[in-house]
């Protein structure tokens, strides 16, 4: 697995770095179980990344507040914090 991204001519940022380093790790996130499982013998390599794309798919398990997304609704229902 390799990351690549462009690079003006200043160099690379803080910014840049953050996003490959993010990148990278989301994707390990996602397949380090995928290769666990069939290196340990628990499934066979489509049967692991199967199970991975079902988890993907399914709806998430919360919804954030609203209240969260917005600091003005949040300032209004808290005043004085």
């Amino acid at each position: 697995m390799k990351t690549t991204t462009v690079i003006s001519g200043k160099g690379l940022s803080e910014e840049t770095i953050d996003a490959v380093v993010g990148i990278n790790l989301a994707t390990m996130d996602y397949f380090i179980p995928i290769f666990m499982k069939v290196i340990y013998g628990a499934a066979k390599p489509k049967e692991a990344l199967e199970e991975a794309d079902e988890l993907l798919e399914a709806p998430p398990r919360f919804e954030l507040n609203p209240y969260c997304l917005d600091a003005k609704r949040l300032a209004t229902a808290l005043p004085g914090y």
